[in-house]
């Protein structure tokens, strides 16, 4: 089958295992690429400070003597560009703070809706609408927020929504807390099937213990004001198969005795149950200036999409961030 074009990518490296060989597209942090200036730039006391005759003809006390200065002068350009870097995402969210915005609150139309017939129930093969997790409940916080609280009772669940929208005054938390120790590894998954065809917006806070993913084919937006803190995060426009996800996304299927590997994530011509489905150009995928996005220590942040731009800040402390646009409705590891 053609592959997926690439548009601007440059190879991922190492660290997770998680999906290794899908590639980084140029609009990671700015944050990250900022320290990573800094640490190539910067020398030790004792480094060469190159092949200059003039340098090298110095003592060795006033050759050292000029790299701590060229460090400590590298050293505050990187904390002048970092200090501006925040100064506009800070500007930028007290500006989506006075924006206008139609996204309601909480649990209710046009915010987050349960899509119908999506009623918990046991594990039965992938099939079900909302497994693995008590249905969403609301309340209000002593701070005046809404809060919306989605239990979750096994390690994968599987949530189906026909709204998927955060507004400002709203946190969703996913409480995973059943998982223990091993709470990072507890995974949310939130398919929306939305019938206006419109992206999700998120807008509040998206919080949980463990890792979210948010899977809607006409895109995602997080807003100027939005935070999340998950162990790690996917939020893609390509489809994810329920067969896959209980599988694991760094699992590589294949159809049996053909020998044709199915994508991770996208449709592909024959589907698990034998149907084919009508193909489709996934959504874009938006990070606005304001928005923070942090995963857990060695956490994973994944943007998938037709269009991927991060403009505000995203966090992966010894972790890893893959954002991945692509035109067709495929996207797998063997591109």
């Amino acid at each position: 089958m053609p592959k997926p074009k690439q548009p601007g990518t440059s190879a991922a490296g190492t660290g997770s295992a998680h999906l290794q060989r899908v590639a980084l597209l140029g609009s990671v942090s700015m944050l990250s690429l900022l320290a990573i200036g800094a640490v190539a730039d910067a020398r030790s006391p004792g480094a060469s400070p190159g092949t200059n005759p003039a340098i090298t003809a110095l003592p060795s006390s006033e050759q050292a003597a000029m790299a701590v200065r060229r460090t400590s002068e590298s050293l505050a350009r990187t904390t002048q560009a970092l200090q501006a870097m925040r100064a506009a995402q800070n500007a930028a969210r007290i500006a989506a703070t006075a924006g206008m915005t139609t996204v309601p609150n909480g649990l209710g139309t046009g915010g987050l809706v349960v899509a119908p017939g999506a009623v918990p129930s046991a594990t039965d093969g992938g099939t079900g609408l909302w497994q693995g997790a008590a249905l969403p409940i609301q309340s209000m916080t002593s701070a005046g927020r809404t809060q919306v609280q989605v239990t979750q009772n096994q390690q994968k669940a599987i949530l189906t929504w026909s709204s998927f929208n955060i507004g400002r005054e709203t946190d969703l938390y996913f409480n995973q807390t059943a998982g223990g120790n091993d709470a990072a590894n507890w995974i949310a998954l939130n398919r929306v099937v939305d019938p206006g065809l419109a992206p999700s917006r998120i807008l509040g806070t998206i919080k949980a213990e463990g890792q979210v993913y948010v899977i809607n084919k006409n895109g995602i937006i997080f807003g100027g004001l939005s935070q999340v803190n998950v162990a790690s995060l996917v939020a893609s426009s390509l489809a994810l198969s329920n067969t896959q996800f209980l599988a694991g996304i760094n699992v590589q299927r294949n159809t049996g005795g053909s020998g044709y590997l199915l994508p991770q994530f996208g449709e592909f011509p024959a589907n698990e149950t034998g149907n084919t489905p009508a193909p489709y150009t996934p959504g874009n995928v938006l990070v606005d200036a304001g928005a923070r996005i942090v995963s857990g220590k060695q956490g994973l942040v994944a943007l998938f999409g037709s269009n991927v731009a991060n403009r505000g800040t995203i966090e992966t402390p010894s972790g890893q961030t893959l954002l991945r646009q692509a035109r067709t409705s495929i996207l797998d590891r063997t591109m």
